[in-house]
């Protein structure tokens, strides 16, 4: 009796890890095709380094027009299929409200999030639950032409490196989310940038594993290495801290050279 026990519990392993498996693969087709990235981006990394099989965090980019593109990177609470399935809610609601309804004002795609996430969540009966799930994203325009960028931030900030430093450009505090504020406001923040500049989206699985300094020398050192050789010194750095500091979090990292 107890290894037919054993076998039907290998089964239903097997099974479940299956169907995660084959979410992965969902997932990894809602996410934006290296194609579309590099014609809205150019010259970009990604460094996205899920916990488990599937990630709570995504990236996205989509281009407007021949000058204007916008790009995000997003982490959902929660890691695994829970965070998984809200990082697609996040995903769906930027194609509705970027390429479908065709805003393109940061602070509006994000304040629409907002209030439609909210809406979403309003029909889980498990308070705590509909509380907990948050989702805190960067987003950016970017005009190619002007190089003028404009980012706004729920609960992440926006990273620019220029002659080899770096700055922080810090967003709104609060997550996109159920919230009994129903005044929440997104500040917009607007960047000149320059020819060589580094700008970099990021969620703080990486961050936490490398510890914020360590973080910010890494993106500083990068100055004079392409954007395939920095991704490749991204994974060799996360891969070796893993070693001794085992991640706890999901990973996502978006660059892109100026």
């Amino acid at each position: 009796m107890a290894r037919e026990q054993k076998v039907e519990l290998e089964e239903k392993n097997k099974h479940i890890t299956d169907s995660i498996q084959y979410a992965k693969r969902i997932q990894d087709a809602i996410l934006t095709s290296e194609q579309d990235m590099k014609d809205a981006l150019g010259d970009y990394l990604v460094y996205y380094q899920p916990k488990e099989i599937v990630s709570g965090d995504f990236y996205w980019a989509y281009k407007i027009n021949n000058e204007k593109v916008m790009l995000a990177v997003a982490d959902s609470s929660g890691q695994g299929v829970p965070g998984a399935f809200l990082g697609m809610i996040g995903t769906a609601l930027l194609n509705e409200i970027v390429i479908e309804n065709g805003v393109s004002d940061v602070t509006e795609v994000l304040e629409k999030m907002q209030n439609q996430l909210g809406k979403k969540l309003l029909n889980i009966p498990d308070v705590d639950s509909r509380e907990a799930d948050k989702i805190k994203l960067s987003l950016v325009c970017l005009n190619k032409a002007t190089k003028k960028l404009e980012f706004v931030g729920a609960g992440q900030s926006l990273y620019l490196v220029r002659n080899s430093l770096l700055s922080e450009t810090y967003g709104n505090e609060q997550p996109i989310g159920f919230s009994s504020d129903t005044t929440i406001n997104y500040s917009k923040k607007k960047i000149q940038l320059e020819v060589g500049d580094l700008l970099y989206l990021s969620t703080d699985g990486a961050i936490n594993q490398l510890g914020k300094q360590f973080f910010v020398e890494l993106l500083e050192g990068s100055t004079n290495r392409t954007m395939k050789e920095q991704n490749e010194q991204l994974n060799i750095t996360c891969n070796k801290a893993a070693k001794t500091n085992a991640s706890k979090d999901d990973a996502c990292i978006l660059g892109v050279r100026i």
